[in-house]
């Protein structure tokens, strides 16, 4: 298959995705304390993980199996990965943090993302606020786009 896609196809001309990770597998890594949950899924991507990860953690491990408590994923999916990044003003809710929420209720939130549609929105986040401001309420989408490229502190 590789063959195919350097020597045939060329850099240009297609892609391709392994799917090696079973659920078994999946689950034995969510499980781990040091595993942290993140995204290298774009939103202009053609790929369920842009826009369906987090919901399919909160939907999956924490509703239906019980993997992760509620906190547990959270912390995966923000203080953790904002600690190992050296985001340091970012990833948990503290005075002169920088306001990054999302508000929901778990019970609603479901994954819409699939292979066929992979730009469908998760439903159940009710609020996204990014740098502060509303940036999504009642599934519109604000005027202004308030995000930014982070880098570690070490090197801003």
């Amino acid at each position: 298959f590789e063959d195919v896609l350097i020597d045939v196809i060329g850099p240009d001309g297609a892609s391709g995705a392994y799917f090696v990770m079973n659920d078994e597998l999946q689950a034995r890594l969510l499980a781990d304390p040091l595993v942290g949950i993140c995204s290298d899924g774009s939103p202009t991507g053609y790929h369920p993980r842009g826009h369906g990860t987090f919901a399919k953690i909160i939907e999956k491990y924490v509703m239906q199996t019980r993997l992760l408590t509620l906190r547990e994923a959270v912390a995966k999916m923000t203080s953790f990965p904002a600690a190992l990044l050296r985001l340091e003003d970012r990833g948990i809710i503290k005075e002169n943090m920088i306001a990054d929420l999302l508000i929901f209720d778990p019970r609603n939130v479901h994954d819409n993302a699939i292979y066929p549609d992979p730009l469908q929105l998760a439903e159940g986040f009710e609020v996204v606020i990014v740098n502060g401001k509303i940036a999504r309420e009642d599934g519109r989408q604000a005027a202004d786009l308030f995000g930014r490229v982070l880098q570690p502190h070490a090197i801003q």
